[in-house]
C-alpha cells in the first residue's frame, strides 16, 4: 500500500510538473504566440497610421474648400450695391468766423457761486 501511495505521489508531481514545467514545447509555442502577437500590433499600427494620414487629407481638403467659400463670400460682400434714391429732409449752411487754438484762463473757470452736490 505504501508503494502505491509513493507511486501515486510521483505519478502526480510528475503531472505537476509536466503541466507547469519550462518544456521546449511550451517555449516554443510562447514565442510563437508573442510572435503573432506582435505582428498584429505591428498591422493595428499601419492600419493607425493610415487612417491617421486619410484624415489629415480629409482636414487638408476641408481647409480648402473653407478658403475658397470664405473667398467667394468675400467677392459677393465686395459686390456694390447701386445707390438707393434718397429725400432731402433738412439744409444748414454755418460759418466758422474764427478758430482759435489757445483758450483764456476766465473761460475755464468754475464760476464762484458753483457748489458741488454731495
Amino acid at each position: 500500500m505504501k508503494k502505491v501511495i509513493a507511486l501515486s505521489s510521483l505519478l502526480a508531481l510528475s503531472a505537476l510538473g509536466m503541466a507547469c514545467g519550462d518544456a521546449g514545447t511550451n517555449n516554443a509555442a510562447a514565442n510563437a504566440n508573442k510572435a503573432v502577437a506582435n505582428a498584429m500590433n505591428a498591422a493595428a499600427n499601419a492600419m493607425n497610421t493610415a487612417a491617421n494620414q486619410i484624415a489629415n487629407a480629409a482636414n487638408a481638403a476641408s481647409n480648402a474648400a473653407n478658403t475658397a467659400a470664405n473667398a467667394a463670400n468675400a467677392a459677393a460682400n465686395a459686390k456694390k450695391e447701386e445707390p438707393k434714391a434718397r429725400a432731402t429732409i433738412f439744409t444748414i449752411h454755418h460759418e466758422v468766423l474764427e478758430v482759435s487754438t489757445s483758450v483764456a484762463a476766465s473761460d475755464l473757470a468754475i464760476p464762484p457761486d458753483f457748489k458741488q452736490k454731495q
